[in-house]
Protein backbone atom coordinates (compact mmCIF):
# COMPACT_ATOMS: atom_id res chain seq x y z
CA UNK A 1 0.00 0.00 0.00
CA UNK A 2 1.10 3.48 -1.00
CA UNK A 3 -0.16 6.20 1.51
CA UNK A 4 2.03 9.06 2.69
CA UNK A 5 1.17 11.26 5.10
CA UNK A 6 0.91 14.70 4.79
CA UNK A 7 0.06 17.34 6.73
CA UNK A 8 -3.47 18.97 6.62
CA UNK A 9 -4.92 22.30 6.47
CA UNK A 10 -8.35 23.64 7.15
CA UNK A 11 -9.06 27.00 5.87
CA UNK A 12 -12.36 28.17 8.14
CA UNK A 13 -15.24 30.29 8.06
CA UNK A 14 -17.73 30.67 10.40
CA UNK A 15 -21.11 29.23 10.28
CA UNK A 16 -23.67 30.98 12.60
CA UNK A 17 -20.39 31.71 14.79
CA UNK A 18 -18.79 28.52 14.98
CA UNK A 19 -16.19 26.64 13.06
CA UNK A 20 -18.15 23.78 10.74
CA UNK A 21 -15.65 21.23 10.46
CA UNK A 22 -14.13 19.73 13.99
CA UNK A 23 -10.94 20.14 15.44
CA UNK A 24 -9.04 17.51 14.73
CA UNK A 25 -11.94 16.07 12.03
CA UNK A 26 -8.89 15.07 8.89
CA UNK A 27 -7.36 12.33 11.62
CA UNK A 28 -10.98 11.04 11.64
CA UNK A 29 -10.98 10.25 7.50
CA UNK A 30 -9.87 7.20 6.14
CA UNK A 31 -8.64 7.25 2.77
CA UNK A 32 -7.87 3.84 1.75
CA UNK A 33 -7.81 1.40 -1.55
CA UNK A 34 -11.06 -0.32 -2.41
CA UNK A 35 -11.25 -3.91 -0.80
CA UNK A 36 -11.93 -6.80 -2.64
CA UNK A 37 -12.20 -10.29 -1.92
CA UNK A 38 -9.26 -10.69 -3.97
CA UNK A 39 -7.13 -8.01 -2.16
CA UNK A 40 -7.25 -4.24 -3.01
CA UNK A 41 -8.40 -2.57 -5.73
CA UNK A 42 -6.05 -0.34 -7.29
CA UNK A 43 -8.30 2.08 -9.31
CA UNK A 44 -11.08 2.55 -6.61
CA UNK A 45 -10.19 4.51 -3.59
CA UNK A 46 -13.04 4.74 -0.51
CA UNK A 47 -12.98 8.05 1.85
CA UNK A 48 -14.88 7.34 4.41
CA UNK A 49 -15.81 10.49 6.53
CA UNK A 50 -17.49 9.59 10.42
CA UNK A 51 -20.39 11.94 10.65
CA UNK A 52 -19.96 12.87 14.27
CA UNK A 53 -16.54 13.43 14.27
CA UNK A 54 -15.84 15.40 11.37
CA UNK A 55 -19.02 17.99 11.31
CA UNK A 56 -21.08 20.31 13.74
CA UNK A 57 -24.38 18.51 13.38
CA UNK A 58 -26.93 19.44 10.56
CA UNK A 59 -23.64 19.81 7.88
CA UNK A 60 -23.59 16.22 7.05
CA UNK A 61 -25.43 16.27 3.72
CA UNK A 62 -23.43 19.34 2.92
CA UNK A 63 -19.88 17.81 2.94
CA UNK A 64 -18.15 17.22 -0.78
CA UNK A 65 -15.15 15.91 -1.84
CA UNK A 66 -12.68 16.91 -4.16
CA UNK A 67 -9.97 14.90 -5.43
CA UNK A 68 -6.24 16.40 -6.90
CA UNK A 69 -4.37 14.34 -9.16
CA UNK A 70 -0.81 14.11 -9.07
CA UNK A 71 0.25 17.63 -11.81
CA UNK A 72 -3.51 18.39 -11.69
CA UNK A 73 -6.25 20.86 -10.30
CA UNK A 74 -8.83 20.22 -7.45
CA UNK A 75 -11.92 18.96 -9.00
CA UNK A 76 -15.07 17.79 -7.33
CA UNK A 77 -15.56 14.21 -6.96
CA UNK A 78 -19.40 13.62 -8.77
CA UNK A 79 -19.89 10.03 -7.81
CA UNK A 80 -22.89 10.40 -5.20
CA UNK A 81 -21.80 9.56 -1.42
CA UNK A 82 -23.53 6.38 0.61
CA UNK A 83 -24.19 6.40 4.62
CA UNK A 84 -23.07 3.12 5.91
CA UNK A 85 -24.00 3.36 9.70
CA UNK A 86 -22.16 6.82 10.95
CA UNK A 87 -19.84 7.43 8.19
CA UNK A 88 -20.45 8.60 4.65
CA UNK A 89 -18.62 6.98 2.01
CA UNK A 90 -16.97 8.24 -1.37
CA UNK A 91 -16.19 5.52 -3.92
CA UNK A 92 -13.35 7.59 -6.34
CA UNK A 93 -12.05 6.03 -9.43
CA UNK A 94 -7.94 6.50 -9.89
CA UNK A 95 -5.47 5.53 -12.39
CA UNK A 96 -3.11 4.05 -9.32
CA UNK A 97 0.45 5.08 -10.81
CA UNK A 98 -0.26 8.95 -10.07
CA UNK A 99 -0.55 10.19 -6.34
CA UNK A 100 -3.88 11.74 -5.26
CA UNK A 101 -4.83 13.75 -2.72
CA UNK A 102 -8.18 14.58 -1.44
CA UNK A 103 -10.30 17.01 0.99
CA UNK A 104 -13.35 18.09 2.08
CA UNK A 105 -15.65 20.73 0.92
CA UNK A 106 -18.03 22.81 3.20
CA UNK A 107 -19.63 25.75 1.06
CA UNK A 108 -21.92 28.65 2.00
CA UNK A 109 -23.24 31.55 0.52
CA UNK A 110 -19.93 34.13 2.32
CA UNK A 111 -17.48 31.21 1.72
CA UNK A 112 -15.99 27.87 1.85
CA UNK A 113 -14.15 25.95 4.22
CA UNK A 114 -11.80 22.99 3.14
CA UNK A 115 -9.84 20.17 4.60
CA UNK A 116 -7.15 18.59 3.56
CA UNK A 117 -7.05 15.16 4.44
CA UNK A 118 -3.41 13.48 5.74
CA UNK A 119 -3.40 9.70 3.10
CA UNK A 120 -2.20 10.78 -0.32
CA UNK A 121 -2.85 7.36 -2.83
CA UNK A 122 -1.27 5.84 -5.55
CA UNK A 123 1.89 6.98 -6.88
CA UNK A 124 4.92 4.88 -8.50
CA UNK A 125 5.87 1.34 -6.77
CA UNK A 126 9.26 -0.09 -6.31
CA UNK A 127 8.03 -3.43 -8.57
CA UNK A 128 6.85 -0.48 -11.51
CA UNK A 129 2.86 -2.59 -10.79
CA UNK A 130 0.08 -2.96 -9.10
CA UNK A 131 -1.15 -6.17 -8.43
CA UNK A 132 -4.51 -7.07 -11.01
CA UNK A 133 -4.07 -3.22 -12.71
CA UNK A 134 -3.79 -2.78 -16.24
CA UNK A 135 -2.84 0.15 -18.09
CA UNK A 136 -5.65 1.68 -20.08
CA UNK A 137 -5.09 1.34 -24.37
CA UNK A 138 -2.42 4.25 -25.88
CA UNK A 139 -5.08 7.05 -27.61
CA UNK A 140 -5.04 8.57 -30.83
CA UNK A 141 -3.33 6.07 -32.52
CA UNK A 142 -1.70 7.17 -36.32
CA UNK A 143 0.52 6.41 -38.91
CA UNK A 144 2.70 9.73 -39.79
CA UNK A 145 4.05 10.26 -43.19
CA UNK A 146 7.07 8.40 -42.86
CA UNK A 147 5.66 5.33 -41.90
CA UNK A 148 6.02 6.05 -38.22
CA UNK A 149 3.70 4.79 -35.84
CA UNK A 150 2.67 7.23 -33.04
CA UNK A 151 -0.25 6.86 -30.26
CA UNK A 152 -0.97 9.29 -27.12
CA UNK A 153 0.56 7.31 -24.53
CA UNK A 154 -1.53 5.51 -21.32
CA UNK A 155 -1.34 6.36 -17.98
CA UNK A 156 0.92 3.64 -15.67
CA UNK A 157 2.00 1.98 -19.08
CA UNK A 158 5.98 1.37 -19.05
CA UNK A 159 6.09 -0.13 -22.09
CA UNK A 160 4.03 -1.54 -25.19
CA UNK A 161 3.81 -4.44 -27.23
CA UNK A 162 3.80 -3.20 -30.96
CA UNK A 163 2.68 -5.97 -33.79
CA UNK A 164 1.98 -4.97 -37.15
CA UNK A 165 0.48 -7.34 -40.41
CA UNK A 166 2.32 -6.91 -43.97
CA UNK A 167 0.03 -8.66 -46.84
CA UNK A 168 -1.67 -10.78 -43.97
CA UNK A 169 1.41 -11.77 -42.26
CA UNK A 170 1.99 -10.87 -38.52
CA UNK A 171 5.77 -9.24 -38.00
CA UNK A 172 7.86 -9.89 -35.19
CA UNK A 173 6.25 -8.14 -31.83
CA UNK A 174 8.37 -5.17 -30.35
CA UNK A 175 8.34 -4.08 -27.34
CA UNK A 176 8.62 -0.35 -27.22
CA UNK A 177 9.03 1.75 -23.82
CA UNK A 178 7.46 4.90 -24.91
CA UNK A 179 5.74 6.09 -27.49
CA UNK A 180 7.47 6.86 -31.14
CA UNK A 181 6.91 10.80 -31.82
Amino acid sequence: MNLVSAAFLSLACTVAGQVTFLPGSAREVQVDWTKRNKGPDFTEVEVNMPLKKVVAKGLEEAVQLEVKEEGGCWSRVQRKSSKRGQKRRWKVAIVPCLRHSFRLVLENSTCGEYLELTQIVGGPQKSGLYPGFTPSTPSNLRMEANYTLSWDPAPCAERYRVMYKNQGIWGTPEEVDEPLH
